[in-house]
């Protein structure tokens, strides 16, 4: 199974509004949405199968199966950029973690 079965993309949302962006500035709490999608069935009950162990080890993010994979939703209380790269990189390395032991078995 290749990097190219399970995709990652990243995506914020924020609860502060316009006007707080404006006279309070970009530091203000957001939500980093990771979603990891699958094209075969096969890839996305693997998905689903590590949303349970997923859940037990980041007990701070609320995560959710979809019909194409998995969403992780992780609240940050300021819109700090070296936390964001951080939360990429671990993302990133977990779906490499989850390519490697499918094919390893």
């Amino acid at each position: 199974m290749s990097n190219d079965s399970i995709k990652v993309s990243f995506s914020l949302e924020s609860r502060s509004t316009l006007w707080n962006v404006i006279f309070e500035g970009f530091d203000q709490e957001i939500i980093l949405v990771t979603n990891f999608c699958a094209d075969t069935a096969s890839s996305i009950g693997l998905l689903h199968s590590f949303a349970g162990l997923i859940d037990k080890k980041f007990r701070d993010c609320f995560i959710r199966t979809t019909e194409q994979g998995l969403v992780i939703e992780k609240y940050m209380p300021t819109n700090d950029a070296s936390r964001i790269n951080d939360w990429e990189n671990l993302m990133l390395n977990l779906r490499d973690d989850i390519t490697s032991i499918t094919t390893a078995n």
